[in-house]
């Protein structure tokens, strides 16, 4: 009878500390060497980007991360911005920007895109002051060989 209390409390014990593990926010802070393509794929540079933020699980429900991206010395807020059709859901967070365009016919206008796995260890997109600096269609990514929705 004792050995199945143990064998049950331990068995409890061990759950509680996986729950509490899964939903507790964790802090992200990673630096990657980007790259800065133009509309037509062309390499234009190389530029330091840095991810910060904080990435939950909320035990069942779906994931998030809402933080902050630095590329060229720029900061901009980001979020998890749920489901998107460009890529594949279960490896990688699609974020935006905290605040959209509405253009003069009511269409919500994404001003900022950034697609961060998982892992942390990939990010791509495109961010307003990139497309003004670079013109429209450009975009970053942490790698030159990862193919990206923003290649095709």
């Amino acid at each position: 009878m004792k050995k199945w209390l143990i064998v049950i409390s331990v068995f409890i014990t061990i759950l509680v500390v996986g729950v509490i593990y899964i939903t507790v926010p964790k802090h992200i802070k990673e630096s990657f060497n980007g790259y800065i393509f133009s509309k037509e794929h062309k390499f234009i540079k190389e530029v330091p980007i840095k991810l910060e933020g904080n990435w939950s699980n909320n035990f069942g429900k779906k994931e998030k991360f809402e933080g902050l991206i630095e590329i060229e010395g720029k900061s901009l807020e980001i979020k998890s911005a749920g489901l998107f059709s460009g890529i594949d859901n279960s490896k990688y967070f699609f974020t935006s920007g905290i605040t959209n365009i509405t253009d003069y016919k009511g269409v919500n206008e994404v001003n900022t895109c950034v697609i961060i796995s998982k892992e942390f260890k990939t990010i791509f997109g495109f961010t307003t002051e990139l497309v003004k600096k670079y013109g429209e269609g450009s975009y970053f990514k942490s790698s030159k060989d990862i193919e990206t929705f923003l290649d095709k």
